[in-house]
């Protein structure tokens, strides 16, 4: 009797035990402490018109998320961000969710047509900046492939197929990875984004009679 009166007044001990454990449990993944306002996902999403572009997510401190890519607007909605998981609301019918371990997407389910889709850290400065990207971009109209330079200043890029381009257009940056510009009498849209060490473009060109655009999309790799 004395020895289950003892068990008993031990109770209260091992549940403050148990709960500081689980609690000290929650404080050590590492996923609980990062800050994704300092990180961006990026990859590629299919269009309504099936057609494949570059996407950029930022994430803002008041839990601001936004979405941008080659067709000249941004979206915007809510995350949230708890165990590793993000989830962004779009609006009441569209929501993403992501699941991040060791600064990685695990898993991804959501109603966006995201094809790729890659957890990446904003750099500190305009990461374009000074560097020259080669590689060319595909016409979805003929499938023409045209040989592509571009070099970035802090605030423009220049364009060319062969020699060493001069920065001479201006550029907006989002997340001091990626940005986009609009250029020409049509309005020709021209967006890009770094994932994983390479510059992913787009360019819409609304020059058809029917008001549609052609599209020009390609990976560019560094040069210098």
């Amino acid at each position: 009797m004395k020895t289950l009166k003892n068990c008993l007044k031990c109770l209260p001990l091992l549940f403050v035990l148990a709960f500081v454990s689980c609690k000290k449990d929650s404080n050590n993944n590492p996923e609980n402490n990062l800050d994704i306002t300092k990180f961006y996902i990026a990859g590629k999403h299919t269009t309504i018109n099936q057609i494949t572009l570059p996407y950029i997510i930022t994430f803002g401190a008041n839990a601001d998320a936004f979405i941008s890519n080659g067709l000249g607007a941004s979206d915007h909605g809510n995350y949230t961000y708890k165990d590793g998981v993000i989830t962004i609301i779009w609006s009441p019918s569209a929501k993403d969710t992501f699941h991040i371990s060791n600064e990685q997407i695990a898993s991804f389910e959501g109603t966006s047509t995201l094809e790729s889709y890659f957890f990446q850290k904003t750099p500190e400065q305009n990461a374009l900046n000074g560097h020259l990207y080669s590689g060319s971009l595909k016409n979805n109209k003929n499938n023409f492939l045209v040989v592509t330079r571009m070099k970035f200043s802090a605030s423009q890029y220049g364009e060319t197929s062969l020699g060493d381009p001069v920065p001479n257009k201006d550029y907006s940056t989002i997340n001091n990875a990626s940005g986009g510009s609009n250029t020409g009498n049509n309005g020709t849209l021209t967006f890009f984004v770094l994932i994983n060490g390479n510059l992913e473009v787009s360019r819409a060109s609304n020059n058809n009679a029917n008001g549609s655009a052609t599209y020009s999309t390609g990976t560019l790799k560094p040069s210098n």
